[in-house]
């Protein structure tokens, strides 16, 4: 746990087991919440355990892909909602009780989010596409 990351509530770093810090500034102090983060984080490590034990080569890996980036939080996402069960859906998304609007958005609009990745992911550099879609911090300016 680190304090001053200024940056985002919590990450790991790609190793089989990887280091897992949780910015204590960035946390909620909800116990739902904290549930979720923590599973999110931990789901990383059990993806990467899981591969690893299936003959993923990680040498051979794309770690700076975004398709790669998509599929691993989307892996997160999925063993969160399996350990946090029951909460409601943004928070498996936000970490806290106030992205109900912004989830309803999102599924409201899918196909016109998922039609402007894809331009993109088409034209942007790999840092352009990752601060536009990735960062908690945002685009470049």
């Amino acid at each position: 746990m680190i304090v001053g990351g200024f940056g985002s509530n919590a990450y790991n770093y790609r190793q089989i087991i990887p280091n897992i810090t949780f910015v204590l500034e960035k946390l909620s102090p909800d116990s739902d919440h904290l549930r979720v983060i923590v599973a999110h984080e931990f789901g990383h490590a059990a993806q990467n355990i899981l591969t690893y034990n299936a003959g993923m080569d990680w040498t051979k890996t794309k770690w700076n892909s975004p398709l790669i980036w998509s599929y691993r939080e989307g892996v997160a996402t999925h063993f969160s909602r399996r350990i946090a069960p029951g909460l409601h859906p943004s928070t498996y998304f936000s970490y806290h009780d106030e992205g109900h609007e912004w989830l309803a958005f999102a599924i409201d609009n899918a196909k016109e989010i998922k039609r402007a990745f894809s331009k993109d992911y088409q034209f942007l550099t790999t840092e352009e596409l990752y601060h536009e879609w990735f960062s908690i911090n945002g685009k470049l300016i």
